[in-house]
């Protein structure tokens, strides 16, 4: 068996101490997140989506594969109007403001929050869990 970390332990906390739902889906090809993405946003009451993947700058990374986030832009459509999306990934958020500005009026979310810079992903997860 192996032995993986996850961020779902402090998932869990933030949701027992705030009451709030969440979904936990993997994915790890391009057309498993379209296929997650289409089922999350027909489930009513929810409106964070906390991605947690690897990273580089204006991509996120799917078992060696990266996704553009105007490709992520596309598969989420206006589904997920005025939520909030976390890119818990390295360095997603590095990258010029006007691809930014697309991707929220692309998409419809109120905001992106994320990192611009290489993170340890347990100090990001303390980080996101405050």
């Amino acid at each position: 068996m192996e032995k993986r970390l996850s961020v779902i332990p402090i998932v869990k906390l933030v949701s027992n101490l705030h009451d709030l739902k969440f979904t936990y889906m993997t994915c790890n090809t391009r057309e498993e997140l379209k296929h997650n993405l289409k089922k999350l946003k027909r489930k009513p009451g929810y409106g964070i989506l906390y991605l947690s993947f690897h990273g580089h700058p204006s991509e996120i990374i799917l078992d060696g594969h990266t996704i553009k986030i105007e490709s992520l832009a596309s598969f989420m459509g206006t589904g997920f109007t005025d939520w909030i999306i976390h890119f818990g990934t390295c360095e997603t958020i590095d990258t010029e403001k006007n691809r930014i500005v697309d991707f929220i009026e692309a998409t419809g979310v109120s905001m992106i929050l994320g990192y611009k810079t290489d993170v340890y992903w347990a100090d990001a997860a303390a980080m996101d869990f405050l």
